[in-house]
């Protein structure tokens, strides 16, 4: 089974990305470094962090800080497979990190971007599992450990199913999981229970890193108690999230909604949507500047969701109206907003159960059910306690840097 992967991935995988890069989908750059081959040098000894998209990538800024200086004589390399968390990443102007697009998993292509990086440890951030990055990391001996790892009965079975999901996770040194169900299903594919411990979410470790330039300025225009934010909407919620926010409307004419797609290449589409239901709109990535007539506030840009967050009474959590499986409710929690959610919330089930129990959220199904909990929400005694219920429901009491260092210490690095 292993050998018709590699021969199906080393087949498949080199024909996709030239036909993305043909098409104009991905750079010459990304596609470079797609095959293995390195667009920056190295600069000395290498560790190696992997998070796939955004959101991954995220949850381990604070680690990536601790990393910086901790080691500060390593070069600390980042990978992904999303060209927006490499911009994202790009942009943290106080972090020295190495951004490079994540090679695929053919052995031409790793044994390319091992060769070149050699990397001393590599740290795989939540659910990516891939065969041959995970084998050939051991067979180099390599030390590995997952972070905040996260995986599902559905992928754990696929896994076992294979016969070498054992074989992918024997060079794993530790497995520390984001929630006991994950621990029972990387135990199940083989890693000893010794080497699994259920940490605290990273995602719970929210720092408010500032003032943003711009707050007192939006602050004219947004009055916290009339505002909702729509945080990391995907295709297919737009349409409920702007009827809700028109119906809200009717009661309260001045409810401002500040609408954040999860990735802003949909701005376009979006705004069309907007559009479509004649509320007024401004749009952040034409430096449409927001005014009080302005109704809804279209951010499609990356990396300012703490900015929006501060501004907003009450978050609705995206990804959890369709099945995209839900995004973190630990960021808005963390910045003082009141939760609704969708039913859609695999990824982060245990906390929004526990949300649920202490009435620290809620949960809705429709347009309907969404503009009702929006009115309920704007009472600002429901919302202040709904917002205490939370914090104390997925209140984190881990130091920091203890955490980091305990994920580290598997890897044996060397100051």
């Amino acid at each position: 089974m292993l050998i018709f992967y590699q021969c199906c991935i080393a087949s498949w995988f080199p024909l996709i990305s030239i036909v993305r890069l043909m098409l104009g989908k991905d750079s010459k750059a990304y596609t470079r470094n797609r095959f293995g081959n390195a667009t920056e040098p190295r600069k000395g000894p290498v560790i190696w962090l992997h998070a796939a998209s955004v959101g991954e990538l995220q949850s381990v800024k604070q680690l990536l800080k601790h990393l910086g200086r901790r080691h500060r004589g390593h070069q600390i390399l980042v990978t992904t497979n999303n060209t927006a968390a490499l911009d994202l990443a790009a942009g943290w102007r106080d972090l020295p990190l190495t951004l490079q697009a994540a090679p695929m998993d053919t052995r031409r292509a790793m044994n390319r971007f091992l060769d070149h990086w050699q990397p001393q440890a590599f740290i795989n951030i939540e659910g990516e599992l891939w065969p041959n990055r995970l084998i050939m990391l051991k067979n180099r001996n390599i030390p590995v450990v997952f972070v905040n790892a996260r995986l599902s009965n559905r992928s754990a079975g696929r896994w076992g199913g294979t016969g070498f999901g054992t074989q992918m996770l024997a060079g794993v040194r530790a497995c520390f999981c984001q929630d006991a169900k994950s621990a029972e299903n990387f135990a199940f594919l083989g890693v000893p229970d010794a080497r699994i411990e259920v940490i605290q979410n990273l995602k719970s470790l929210h720092s408010d890193e500032g003032l943003h330039p711009e707050k007192t300025r939006l602050q004219q225009v947004f009055s916290y108690d009339k505002t909702i934010l729509a945080a990391s909407t995907h295709k297919g919620e737009d349409e409920v999230i702007l009827a809700a926010f028109a119906q809200a409307c009717r009661d309260v004419p001045d409810l401002k909604l500040i609408l954040a797609p999860r990735h802003p290449k949909r701005g376009d589409e979006v705004a069309k949507l907007i559009d479509a239901t004649g509320l007024r709109c401004k749009r952040r990535s034409k430096s449409e500047k927001p005014d009080k007539q302005t109704q809804v506030y279209l951010v499609d840009t990356l990396g300012e969701m703490g900015l929006f967050y501060r501004l907003s009474a009450v978050t609705f959590v995206a990804g959890s109206l369709v099945p995209k499986r839900g995004h973190t409710p630990y960021e808005p929690i963390g910045y003082g907003s009141a939760i609704i959610s969708g039913s859609h919330v695999e990824n982060f089930a245990a906390e929004y159960q526990m949300l649920e129990d202490a009435n620290g959220c809620v949960m809705v199904q429709d347009s309907t059910m969404l503009a009702s909990a929006i009115l309920a929400l704007l009472d600002v005694e429901t919302r202040m306690i709904q917002i205490e219920n939370a914090r104390n429901a997925l209140a984190g009491k881990t130091n920091t840097d203890v955490l980091f260092e305990q994920l580290l210490t598997p890897l044996e690095l060397v100051p």
